[in-house]
């Protein structure tokens, strides 16, 4: 008895996740990102807005790195200076990196970068062309143009 309700469980499990993950590629390809966490905007609904303050950090960063300053470097400037990461902690080179690397910071999106294995081991696995990613151009206000994060990209 107890291996038939464990049954109707992993089911009902099984679908409900597959209904959440419909629901998010509908909002893809409609344009909607999830819910993110950046540093120099803000989601309200299904929109960024910037946060001044934060978007100058992000410029800088890019502009330092671009002037030869290394992600160590940028990370102890920051820290000197008492500027808090987004989740108000000290700068780290992967934090710098992470921001380096954010093509978000275009104004454009991709969706869809990372799916989960399945609803069991909830794995994120990176989406090397399993699933569809999606392009959204002009999405909300670049902090960044395209051509300063390319350059940073072709540097790294």
């Amino acid at each position: 008895m107890i291996t038939i309700l464990a049954s109707y469980a992993q089911e009902e499990s099984r679908s409900a996740s597959e209904n959440q993950k419909w629901r998010i590629r509908r909002n893809f390809e409609e344009g909607v990102p999830g819910k993110a966490y950046m540093l120099g905007y803000r989601q309200r609904g299904t929109k960024y807005e910037v946060v001044p303050e934060e978007a100058a950090i992000v410029r800088r960063i890019f502009n330092d790195y671009l002037s030869g300053m290394g992600y160590a470097a940028i990370a102890s400037s920051l820290n000197n200076d008492s500027i808090p990461s987004f989740f108000d902690k000290k700068w780290c080179q992967t934090a710098v990196l992470s921001v380096l690397n954010n093509y978000a910071y275009t104004g454009n999106l991709i969706l869809q970068q990372t799916f989960r294995e399945n609803h069991l081991t909830k794995r994120t696995l990176v989406n090397n062309g399993e699933l569809p990613q999606y392009h959204i151009e002009a999405s909300h206000e670049p902090i960044i143009d395209i051509g300063t994060y390319t350059l940073v990209q072709l540097e790294m």
